[in-house]
């Protein structure tokens, strides 16, 4: 079972960063490879939020389980399907900031038991950027709150 960890440090409080990462529609603002997200469960994000997603790169729509939601802590995703995926997202204080770990756990199932090695380090290097693009876009809302509350 391949497992990638990445890290990054956010300058923004652990609750923004937290807040950010549950909420699944926001992936949309960091993950160009997202084709379509629907969420299945109503209400605020945590433990039981499920949602369908579809990635460009993936070969079928899975459904995406919370299945931990400890704010503003730790929240851990699963998805069956071709490449069952259990990620981790911690959240911890850290030099100014926000330390946001991104555990990456794969399953392969089928074909793409084979295939998957093949594929592994590209995986591995996707998801690096991610955390890169998802403290990006964190940090450009959070400057903006700030702009938003300096102005007002």
């Amino acid at each position: 079972m391949p497992v990638f960890t990445n890290s990054v440090v956010i300058n923004a409080a652990p609750e923004v960063v937290f807040d950010f990462a549950a909420d699944p529609r926001n992936e949309r603002e960091w993950n160009e490879d997202l084709e379509s997200l629907e969420l299945i469960t109503e209400g605020d994000p945590g433990a039981g939020t499920s949602y369908f997603a579809k990635w460009k790169s993936a070969p079928e729509r899975v459904r995406v389980d919370t299945v931990e939601f400890d704010r503003p802590n730790r929240i851990v995703r699963h998805n069956g399907g071709t490449l069952e995926v259990t990620v981790t997202f911690a959240v911890e204080p850290a030099d100014g900031g926000t330390r946001f770990t991104s555990v990456f756990d794969a399953t392969p199932h089928g074909a793409f038991k084979v295939l998957f090695p093949l594929f592994a380090k590209k995986f591995q290097k996707d998801a690096a950027a991610r955390l890169l693009l998802v403290r990006d876009a964190i940090e450009r809302r959070a400057a903006g709150e700030r702009a938003d509350r300096s102005v007002a």
